[in-house]
Order: C-alpha cells, then sequence, then structure tokens
C-alpha cells in the first residue's frame, strides 16, 4: 500500500491488557496463528525479526538475555 514502509507486528509485549486479547507475547503460544498474520501481511513471509532479550515473565525488570539472543 502506498505511504506504509513497515508494519511492525509485536510479539514481545507482556502488557496484561494486551496479552489478555491474544496479542504480545501471547502470540508465541500459539505460532501456527502467528505465522498465519505473518503470511497475511506480507504474502511470503517476514523481512526482517527483531528479538527481544527478556521473556513476557520477567517484564522489563530483568537483564537481557544476550546468550540466548545471540542463539536465535
Amino acid at each position: 500500500i502506498d505511504g506504509i514502509d513497515i508494519i511492525d507486528l509485536n510479539c514481545g509485549c507482556p502488557v496484561p491488557k494486551v496479552v489478555s486479547h491474544g496479542s504480545g507475547s501471547s502470540l508465541l503460544l500459539n505460532l501456527p496463528l502467528m505465522s498465519d498474520i505473518i503470511k497475511t501481511i506480507k504474502d511470503s513471509g517476514a523481512d526482517f525479526i527483531a528479538v527481544h532479550g527478556r521473556t513476557r515473565a520477567s517484564k522489563f525488570k530483568a537483564k537481557v538475555g544476550y546468550c540466548a539472543t545471540k542463539e536465535i
């Protein structure tokens, strides 16, 4: 679509009001749905994936897991 450069599908947000609606990090519990959403946004898959180094459970308080991020 003209004028749209990127679409950010945030699959890492731990905020309860986001997760309770099936969005944010709750998408990580349903990988087929997340895949379908990505395919809908971009027919052949994603061009770029950003990985956050914290888990939903650690919220914003834990240190970033650089080793796990590197492995991904």
